[in-house]
């Protein structure tokens, strides 16, 4: 089964950001990374997202992303 979670930057300061992850029958949630340590969590659980798997997917692909130096405002992961 194919996979796509569109990821958008919804939020940043000097210490965080947040992101709203998405599929693509419109299901969302948000996760905030810590710009100083790279650590992710889980602000609003995308429902039906009961093993936090699309949660886990996403903040992967932004922390790969942020260890490479840049913060996306847009990002997308697929498989």
């Amino acid at each position: 089964m194919a996979v796509y979670i569109e990821i958008e930057r919804i939020e940043k300061n000097e210490g965080a950001a947040l992101f709203r992850f998405s599929t693509t029958d419109g299901r969302s949630g948000v996760f905030r990374i810590d710009l100083s340590s790279g650590d992710t969590f889980l602000e609003e659980k995308l429902p039906g997202d009961e093993l936090g798997k699309l949660y886990a997917r996403a903040a992967h692909k932004i922390r790969t992303i942020w260890k490479g130096g840049e913060l996306p405002e847009k990002a997308c992961w697929a498989s």
